[in-house]
């Protein structure tokens, strides 16, 4: 199958996706274990002196190298990140939106800087940022307030991290998608986006009760119908009529999340490794890798997810 597929994505029959993803048939992976480490090897290798990747050479990307961290710590690497926590406590001026924020918050709690004074700066900083009813004052897209949410969570911001979950089930679309804003007409609901909010809403529902749990439990319940249904051939996911690489993986995470048998999309994304040196091939860099589709497909590759990571770090 062809990396860029120039056809508009069709929903599978009910009964063919059931049986592709169902519940029975999946076992998760085992943290910290590396099913792929020249994956890994890939990004690991693209550090600048061992603190930060800078995909743009411009002076270190905080985004990505917080992905990186995450994404690695998952299987195995935290002992050759000790220098990315000096870096990013140093560069929290790069820390420009509630998203980044919130994705600080996660790795310092990976990097075990949780007690550092910019930290408390941060989770202030954050608080300060969120409305009464859970919504973000500055303009924040779907995926930035899900990163929000897990960084309230590594925080132990609980209620408030709920509080915010619950926002986010406001934004789900009618079919049940999760664009990157709410009533888009520019653009349909994203895999990436769909599956990161799910993983938000799974880590959240731990610590909701009552009215707000079933809330939850509901939306999740929508959003997964959504993802599951989405996918093209039962394998992977399209970025409007392109192959999506970075999309598909975090579907993986978040239908691994839920116990769903990803086996045949984990089949198809192992598939984009470039054989020369491990990295992942997107439809826009094909036939070489790219950085940012690698380092968000560590965890999908390994069949873990960030509640995995979340959980094991506390």
């Amino acid at each position: 199958m062809s990396k860029s597929i120039k056809v508009r994505s069709v929903l599978l029959a009910a009964v063919s996706v059931l049986t592709i993803f169902s519940l029975s048939a999946c076992t998760a992976g085992t943290y910290g274990s590396d099913q792929n480490p020249k994956t890994s090897k890939y990004i690991l290798d693209k550090f600048e002196k061992a603190d930060y990747l800078d995909p743009f050479k411009s002076g270190g990307d905080i985004g990505s190298t917080m992905e990186a961290v995450v994404q690695l710590t998952g299987v195995g690497y935290k002992d050759k990140l000790s220098k990315v926590a000096t870096w990013l406590k140093a560069n929290t001026k790069s820390l420009t939106s509630p998203g980044l924020k919130g994705q600080f918050l996660f790795a310092a709690q990976v990097l075990d800087f949780e007690d550092d004074v910019t930290v408390k700066t941060q989770v202030d900083e954050l608080k300060s940022l969120i409305n009464q009813d859970g919504s973000i004052k500055e303009e924040t897209n779907n995926f930035s307030t899900a990163l929000v949410v897990f960084g309230l969570l590594a925080a132990d911001e609980n209620d408030l991290a709920v509080k915010v979950a619950l926002h986010l089930v406001s934004q789900i679309e009618e079919n049940g998608g999760v664009k990157y804003y709410l009533g888009d007409m520019e653009s349909g609901p994203a895999a990436d986006v769909t599956g990161l909010v799910i993983m938000a809403l799974k880590a959240a529902e731990e610590f909701s009760q009552d009215t707000d749990k079933g809330t939850i439990q509901f939306a999740i319940s929508r959003t997964s119908d959504w993802l599951i249904g989405s996918s093209y051939e039962g394998k992977f996911w399209l970025g409007d009529t392109t192959a999506d690489v970075n999309g598909t993986a975090y579907a993986i995470m978040a239908l691994t999340a839920l116990g769903k048998n990803v086996d045949e999309s984990l089949d198809w994304l192992k598939q984009q490794i470039n054989p020369k040196d491990g990295g992942v091939i997107s439809a826009w860099s094909d036939p070489n890798s790219d950085i940012f589709a690698t380092n968000q497909s560590i965890l999908a590759l390994s069949k873990l997810n960030f509640i995995d990571v979340l959980n094991n770090t506390k």
